[in-house]
């Protein structure tokens, strides 16, 4: 029986392998890097939008093995 299932067009059974923990502090764990992220992109909107910049949409993607530090 597989931990979670997602019924859609498809049903998709997963079943979860490992699971670890961390204690928060690591800057590299995804968990902070992607509150990290968030700031990063929220602060370079408001720069932009401030030096004139017009309301666009852009994706943006961060490279795991290069973690943002303070």
């Amino acid at each position: 029986m597989p931990d979670v299932i997602i019924h859609g067009v498809k049903t998709l059974g997963i079943e979860i392998a490992s699971v670890y923990l961390t204690d928060g502090s690591d800057p590299a764990v995804e968990q902070t890097q992607r509150r990290f992220r968030e700031e990063v992109l929220i602060e370079a909107q408001k720069l932009y939008l401030k030096a004139g910049g017009r309301h666009i949409e852009l994706s943006f993607d961060f490279n795991p093995t290069c973690p943002i530090v303070r």
